[in-house]
């Protein structure tokens, strides 16, 4: 334990260590490392735990010249550790998925990444506080930006962002915020098209939990409900009426400029590069229109190579894609459980 205890001339053993015969060297601990470095010191020494702490109050309450203020509380020490980078960590907290949608289908990936995350700051109009509390994932080949905000703070102001200036251009972005890991999306059938939005909202309940957000499958008689939760309670009541929840199963997106699984059309990142024929896979200039071009035009799957069109429900390719989509799900809630 020498390297907590930098400006002690003897160290603390914690299997010989005597609570007041080693006082001194507790106020001398104290006194050097601060009340944050303490208490991992205190919680490394249980057999002087109580006199460390009493060091760290009397030290503290000396320091702050008596004014009351005898112990930090957490925000406290969130803003002392935020004056040393060395001493900042994440808050455990679940945080806030906010997604900045552009819309003029730009590639992210051809732009640095440094130079987004300085553009999403200033775009925000965050502080240099709010700017720690926020991480800025870039997904390419979703070509989508995923800011996860741990206060509400920052949160909102990245909820209000209407564009974002990258390399000296205005990007136009539809900002939403993403679904939390612990909640549970669930599909209920047979609701009447008459029912409106408004109506809904006031009768849809579902028992012992809150509702999120709730949409109709396009122009279908299915709603889909996000639920707080990561498990789906069984009944839910609309109009006094008992609807089952099925569990909803996420399709893997197919993109129908190249015909490839895991995008969608709008960010196909080949987009300037070819277009794909959805019979035969085979790949055309992106000005050019497969109908209008003469080729051997054979069904072959572009992702499995089977002998059928790449628009194909029943392809192995697209069912092991929904798999592993759902197997992802599932994993990220098992480890958000665990911790």
């Amino acid at each position: 334990m020498k390297e907590w205890l930098p400006h002690c001339e003897q160290s603390l053993e914690p299997a010989s260590v005597s609570p007041v015969n080693n006082r001194h060297k507790c106020d001398q601990t104290a006194a050097r490392l601060g009340p944050c470095r303490l208490k991992v010191y205190a919680c490394r020494n249980r057999p002087v735990l109580s006199s460390v702490l009493i060091s760290i109050k009397q030290v503290w309450a000396a320091r702050r010249g008596g004014r009351g203020l005898a112990w930090p509380d957490h925000e406290s020490y969130r803003r002392i550790r935020s004056l040393d980078p060395r001493h900042y960590c994440a808050p455990p907290t679940l945080a806030r998925t906010v997604i900045p949608k552009l819309t003029d289908n730009t590639n992210l990936a051809e732009a640095d990444p440094s130079t987004i995350g300085q553009a999403v700051q200033q775009a925000g109009h965050l502080t240099k506080q709010e700017c720690r509390d926020i991480f800025i994932k870039l997904r390419r080949r979703q070509n989508l930006l995923a800011v996860d905000a741990y206060r509400d703070s920052p949160a909102a102001n990245l909820l209000a962002l209407q564009q974002i200036a990258i390399l000296g251009k205005s990007h136009p972005t539809i900002t939403y915020e993403a679904n939390n890991i612990n909640s549970a999306q669930s599909v209920i059938r047979d609701v009447s098209l008459d029912l409106s939005q408004v109506f809904l909202q006031y009768e849809l309940l579902v028992l012992s939990r809150k509702i999120l957000n709730f949409r109709r499958l396009v122009q279908t008689a299915s709603l889909l409900i996000t639920i707080e939760g990561s498990t789906l309670p069984h009944p839910a009541l609309l109009c006094s009426t008992v609807f089952r929840l099925y569990p909803q199963h996420p399709n893997s997106q197919q993109c129908l400029h190249c015909f490839s699984l895991g995008h969608r059309t709008l960010v196909c990142p080949c987009r300037n590069v070819f277009l794909g024929g959805a019979t035969c896979g085979t790949k055309f200039p992106p000005d050019q229109s497969p109908s209008d071009t003469r080729h051997d035009c054979e069904p072959r799957r572009v992702n499995c190579s089977g002998e059928h069109p790449a628009t194909d429900p029943n392809c192995p390719a697209r069912d092991e894609a929904a798999k592993a989509l759902r197997e992802r799900t599932r994993t990220m809630r098992w480890r958000y459980m665990k911790t």
